[in-house]
């Protein structure tokens, strides 16, 4: 789903690109979360429930892996976030990241 598919869809980019941004949130946080658990474990039947969440901590990464596909292919490739009701971001050039604030 490229630009082609935008201009037929007459969708809101940005407000999609929001959506998928959240998206990936949840998708980092359930990550995150059955990795730390498969790490903290401890018991005697760790060795029979650690590999059931490593293999949920890898659908979840691998759920994140599409969701950030998606986005760069509607065009976005800026790191985002919001402080204090503003916009603002990081766009890689050819120096590193810049800190841009018009979104």
């Amino acid at each position: 789903m490229g630009s082609k598919a935008v201009d037929i869809l007459q969708i809101d980019v940005h407000k999609l690109i929001d959506m998928l941004n959240a998206a990936l949130s949840e998708e980092w946080l359930a990550y995150y979360q059955y990795w730390i658990g498969t790490r903290l474990m401890e018991g005697p039947m760790r060795s029979e429930i650690e590999p059931e969440l490593l293999l949920h901590t890898t659908q979840e990464l691998n759920h994140a892996v599409l969701v950030v596909n998606r986005i760069i292919q509607l065009g976005e490739t800026r790191a985002r976030k919001r402080h204090r009701g503003m916009d603002y971001g990081y766009q890689q050039n050819e120096r590193g990241f810049q800190k841009i604030t018009t979104l």
